[in-house]
């Protein structure tokens, strides 16, 4: 999404969706108060929301986070992008906009999971170097490295 998406009041209330989050969320302009509207949209990071958001405001300057929002097609990661809007020296509103960023989101995410199979894999042939150690102990001790960084089972049948 681009331009502003929300806005809120100087203590954080917000006070405006724009036409575009109501068709993002798949809510309607008179089914929820914009804050319960977003809270909703957070699902289970709805308490990460609340403690971003309130320390965000408390520092009184732009601020930004990632997270996963419920749409109307599925969950996708946003960041959520607050910038204080001022009135000479009196902060007048905070101006928020949401950009999918769910495929860079999944890119680092697969980009991670890729560096803990290469680093699982490096462990087991360091592992395996170590001739000093019984052969029953190699064979556990590998097969822990790669089950915990693999996210897997291993069965091995010698």
């Amino acid at each position: 999404m681009c331009s502003s998406d929300l806005t809120a009041l100087p203590n954080g209330s917000f006070d405006f969706a724009s036409r575009r989050w109501y068709q993002l969320t798949g809510t309607s302009v008179d089914e929820l108060e914009v804050g319960a509207s977003l809270r909703d949209a957070a699902g289970p990071s709805a308490a990460y929301f609340e403690e971003k958001w309130s320390h965000g405001i408390a520092g009184g300057e732009v601020f930004s986070f990632e997270i996963p929002l419920r749409t109307a097609t599925g969950t996708r990661w946003f960041e959520f992008r607050a910038v204080p809007s001022h009135e000479g020296i009196h902060l007048h509103k905070w101006v928020i906009t949401l950009d999918d960023v769910h495929e860079r989101i999944e890119a680092r995410n697969e980009v991670a999971r890729a560096r803990a199979r290469l680093s699982a894999l490096a462990e087991i042939g360091a592992i395996t170097l170590q001739y000093k150690i019984g052969d029953q102990e190699l064979v556990e001790r590998a097969l822990q490295s790669a089950a915990s960084a693999l996210d897997a089972v291993w069965l091995a049948n010698f």
